[in-house]
């Protein structure tokens, strides 16, 4: 399935369109209106596939597709890890590791203090990462750090030190991610009121449902957040404004943890625990009737492809 925006033209500028129009098979990566579609040099697929390599299964004129279930991680599942793990992740998540050495020199922008090495590094991290003129940053004691512009040097020693990773924008890291699947349904699999799995080759059925307002739920999350991570959204102008960058700042950085505010990363339980609580007590969500399903994936044959929404 696929969420707005879509993939569709400049995949870096990406366009809102109607979804409701696509028709691709459970593995189409970036469906378009036209069809598959595909940013490299792979070839365009259609099919099922988890994200975390077990069997494929595309389309091969059969309609088979049309009858499974479509599983796979949730996107940014994994992230790319640029310095060693055991700095802070707001370090080796945009910092590379210097190959002279970690002792680097350059023209000095700013000394950032901490009271540990953790803090220390954190703050540097982030603090190199929003400065455009800062390309490295070095530790020579636990409690201070020089943010570096130019083209630093670097050199055996004992210091602690790291080169901006230069990309599109930062890496969330897998902030939030607390496991789990997307599971595609296509309507032409679904088995018929009553009828187990496994007839006529469906593959799957409703046994229960329930429906909340999803800002309602978000907002459940989002205050857990806010929360716990105070210390850090309390320093934004506009604390409560989703859409600041400092706001977003401090959302990654509390879910990831921050030693810089003395911020332990949040546990799984601590994120999805609001989102449960949403569905499971009436007064913090009520309950609500969704909408009539429109569109053709609500009338899908055999032969059709699953229309991705």
């Amino acid at each position: 399935f696929e969420c707005n925006p879509v993939n569709h033209g400049d995949p870096f500028q990406p366009d809102w369109v109607d979804t409701r129009d696509f028709a691709c098979g459970q593995n189409c990566l970036a469906p378009t209106p036209a069809g598959c579609a595909s940013f490299g040099p792979q070839q365009p697929k259609n099919g099922t596939q988890d994200w975390g390599s077990s069997i494929n299964c595309f389309c091969d004129g059969s309609g088979r597709h049309n009858k499974t279930v479509g599983r796979e991680l949730t996107p940014f599942a994994a992230s790319e890890v640029f310095g060693p793990r055991w700095w802070p992740p707001q370090c080796y998540l945009a910092f590379d590791e210097s190959q002279e050495g970690p002792c680097l020199a350059g023209d000095i922008v700013k000394v950032i203090q901490g009271f540990n090495f953790e803090s220390t590094a954190t703050r540097a991290c982030e603090a190199c990462s929003k400065d455009r003129s800062c390309e490295a940053w070095v530790m020579r004691n636990d409690t201070a750090a020089e943010l570096l512009s130019g083209a630093p040097t670097g050199k055996p020693g004992t210091c602690v030190g790291g080169r901006k990773h230069h990309m599109r924008w930062p890496s969330w890291g897998g902030a939030g991610q607390v496991g789990g699947y997307w599971y595609s349904t296509p309507a032409s699999a679904e088995c018929p009121l009553g009828a187990p799995v496994g007839t006529d080759g469906c593959s799957w059925r409703v046994l229960s449902a329930q429906y909340r307002n999803a800002s309602c739920i978000d907002r459940l999350v989002d205050r857990a957040v806010e929360a716990h991570g105070a210390a850090c959204f309390r320093t934004c102008g506009q604390p409560l404004n989703s859409t600041s960058d400092c706001y977003l700042d401090c959302y990654r950085n509390t879910l990831l943890g921050d030693a810089g505010y003395n911020i332990s990363r949040m546990t799984d339980e601590e994120v999805y625990g609001p989102w449960i609580a949403g569905f499971s007590h009436d007064e913090l969500c009520p309950p609500v009737t969704p909408s009539r399903c429109e569109g053709p994936q609500c009338m899908l044959q055999e032969s059709e492809f699953e229309v991705m929404v």
